[in-house]
This record gives C-alpha cells, structure tokens and sequence, in this order.
C-alpha cells in the first residue's frame, strides 16, 4: 500500500497547505502531505502525479486505516514496522 514509501522530496500541495513529499512507489510519483493527531492519529493526503487520482487516508494508532483513493472506499491493516 501506500504507506511503504520509497523516497521522499519537499514540495507543496494545494490541498492541505501542508508540508508535502514526493516518493516514487511502485513506479508511480506520489506527493502526499501528513498530520498527526494529539491522539496518534495519523492522516495522508495526496495524489499519483500521473494522473491526479487524490487519495486520503486515516491511520489510527492500532494500525487500521480507512479512507479513499478517488471514488473507492479502501480499508486495511498497517504492516507493523521492525524497531
């Protein structure tokens, strides 16, 4: 999913006014910005270059995330990270 990002560079998104980055993953460039929340929450914002398809999605500190890539509604689990 999304969330396994590859690279990353500064740059600015009009949607959220946010901080962006721009990692090429699996392929494809994508510019997406992130807020967390005081409870850990954690939302991505962004869009795939090639075609300007928005995604948004809300990742809750247990590791679920819910949200959208364009009109599709999309529901998964987090892979958990190795510390």
């Amino acid at each position: 999913m999304l969330l396994a990002f590859v690279a990353a560079a500064t740059v600015a998104t009009p949607t959220t006014n946010l901080p962006a980055r721009v990692i090429d993953f699996d392929g494809q460039k994508v510019s997406y910005a992130s807020a967390t929340a005081p409870d850990g929450t954690r939302r991505l914002y962004g869009e795939r270059l090639s075609d300007g398809e928005r995604f948004e999605f809300v990742v809750s500190p247990d590791g679920k995330v819910t949200g959208y890539v364009g009109d599709t509604k999309v529901e998964f689990r987090k892979r958990r990270t190795r510390g």
